[in-house]
C-alpha cells in the first residue's frame, strides 16, 4: 500500500530544456507539424462533419446539481461519467451512462478520506481506483469505484496544477508556477515532476514557461489515450509526449500570421500580456487537449474568443473552427464545442449548460414567429424536443457526437 511509503519527495532537478520559447526557431522537421491559419475558419454545415449520437440528460437533485461553468475536468470510464467541480461544489460527481446520479466521491474536510481544496482527479485503471489531488492538504486520496476511501499519499514540498497517471507506478505532476502557497514553495520552478511511486523520488523536467500564465489557463493540459500521455498548456506551441524517462516534443503547432511580439513577452507585465492577447487577434492560451485513435483536438484563445482544432493524425487534415465564424448548425442549435472528454474511442462528449440553450431557443422563437427565411425548422424542432426536457435549475446535459 502507498500509505506505508509516505516520505519526503526529494527533488533532483535535471535541467532539460527541450525546446525554446520561440517554436519557429526549432529545427524539428522530423516531428509532426500542425499548420494552423487562425483566420481560415470552416464555414460549412455541421452535418458535413459531425453526427449527433446521443443526448444524455443528467439527473438533477440536491446532491448532484452543478453548473457546466464550474466543471474543469470530465472523464468517462467503464460506463460512468465523472465531473470534477473545482470552483463551487469542489467535488467529484459520478453519473451512469443514462445520466442517473450515482454518488459524490469523498467529501470536504481535513480528516481521513476528506479533501479541502481538490485540484485534479484521475482514474487509475491499473490499481482500480479513483484518485483526487488535494492541493492545500498536500495529498492524493484513493477511493474505490464504489466511493469508499482506501488510503492517501502525502506529497511534501510540491504543489501542482494538474497530474496524470501514465503507467502502473508513475505519475507526472505539472506545477503551474503560480507560487501562491507561501515561502516554502517560492523556489519551485514551473515544470514537470515525474514520480516513480516505487522509489518516491521526483525527477524534474523543465519545459518552456511564460510567466504565470500556466495557472489559470491550464484546463485539461493532459490527455491519456491508450496509455499515451500528451501535454499542451498555456502559451506553448508544442504538444509533448510524457514518458518515465522524461518528455519530448511530439507535435509542433505552426500558426500562420501575427504572434505575440517578443518585446511584449520579454518586457511586458502579466497584465500587459493579457491585455495584448485580448485586443489582438493572435494565438494565445491552449487548453482542452483530447486524443482519439484518429484525431487530436484542442482549443486556443484568439483575441476575445476561442478557436477549436480537429486534427486528423492519419490524413493530416485539419478543421479550424472559431467564434467569429461558426459552422451552420443544421444538426441542432446546441453548442457542442469544445469536446470535454472522449467516450470510448471515437465519440466526443460536450457538456452543455441549459441556460445557454434557453437563450438560443428564445431568440429562435422570435425568428419562427416572424417567419425568418433563414431559420432551419428541423433544427428548431430538435431544439424544442431538448427544451421540453429541461426544467428550472436543471443540471447540464451531454451531447455525444462523432466525426464522419
Amino acid at each position: 500500500m502507498i500509505m506505508r511509503y509516505q516520505a519526503y519527495l526529494f527533488v533532483s532537478i535535471i535541467a532539460l530544456m527541450i525546446a525554446s520559447c520561440n517554436q519557429n526557431k526549432l529545427k524539428n522537421d522530423h516531428l509532426n507539424q500542425i499548420e494552423i491559419d487562425p483566420k481560415a475558419l470552416f464555414e460549412g454545415k455541421m452535418s458535413d462533419l459531425f453526427e449527433i449520437v446521443d443526448i444524455i440528460f443528467l439527473e438533477t437533485s440536491e446532491l448532484s446539481v452543478f453548473s457546466a461553468y464550474d466543471i474543469t475536468k470530465m472523464r468517462y470510464y467503464d460506463g460512468v461519467f465523472y465531473f470534477f467541480d473545482e470552483w463551487r461544489r469542489r467535488g467529484l460527481f459520478a453519473f451512469d451512462s443514462d445520466g442517473q446520479f450515482i454518488r459524490q466521491i469523498g467529501k470536504r474536510g481535513r480528516g481521513p478520506g476528506e479533501y479541502l481544496t481538490p485540484r485534479d482527479f484521475n482514474i487509475n485503471h491499473w490499481h482500480n481506483r479513483i484518485e483526487i489531488y488535494d492541493v492545500l492538504n498536500d495529498k492524493i486520496l484513493f477511493f474505490s469505484f464504489e466511493g469508499e476511501f482506501i488510503s492517501e499519499f502525502k506529497l511534501v514540498g510540491m504543489k501542482a496544477r494538474a497530474y496524470e497517471v501514465f503507467d502502473p507506478d508513475s505519475y507526472v505532476f505539472f506545477n503551474d508556477g503560480h507560487n501562491k502557497y507561501g515561502d516554502d514553495y517560492q523556489d519551485i520552478p514551473s515544470n514537470f515532476f515525474i514520480s516513480p511511486v516505487s522509489e518516491f523520488s521526483v525527477k524534474s523536467v523543465s519545459v518552456p514557461t511564460i510567466y504565470n500564465y500556466d495557472y489559470m489557463n491550464s484546463l485539461n493540459p493532459f490527455s491519456n489515450h491508450n496509455n499515451r500521455v500528451l501535454f499542451l498548456s498555456g502559451l506553448r506551441d508544442t504538444i509533448y509526449s510524457v514518458f518515465p524517462e522524461g518528455i519530448k516534443p511530439e507535435f509542433i503547432l505552426r500558426f500562420k500570421g501575427d504572434s505575440i511580439p517578443s518585446k511584449v513577452m520579454e518586457d511586458g507585465t502579466d497584465r500587459e500580456i493579457d491585455s495584448f492577447l485580448e485586443n489582438n487577434d493572435v494565438p494565445g492560451y491552449k487548453m482542452y487537449l483530447n486524443e482519439t485513435a484518429n484525431h487530436i483536438t484542442f482549443c486556443y484563445s484568439y483575441g476575445q474568443g476561442m478557436n477549436i482544432v480537429f486534427f486528423n493524425k492519419i490524413t493530416k487534415e485539419l478543421i479550424n473552427m472559431g467564434h467569429k465564424s461558426m459552422p451552420i448548425n443544421d444538426i441542432n442549435y446546441i453548442n457542442i464545442f469544445p469536446p470535454r472528454c472522449v467516450m470510448e474511442d471515437s465519440l466526443f462528449v460536450a457538456l452543455v449548460e441549459p441556460s445557454d440553450v434557453l437563450k438560443i431557443y428564445d431568440s429562435l422563437a422570435v425568428e419562427k414567429r416572424d417567419n425568418h427565411a433563414g431559420l432551419n425548422i428541423n433544427a428548431f424542432l430538435k431544439l424544442e424536443e431538448v427544451i421540453s426536457k429541461i426544467e428550472e435549475d436543471s443540471n447540464p446535459f451531454l451531447v455525444v457526437y462523432k466525426m464522419k
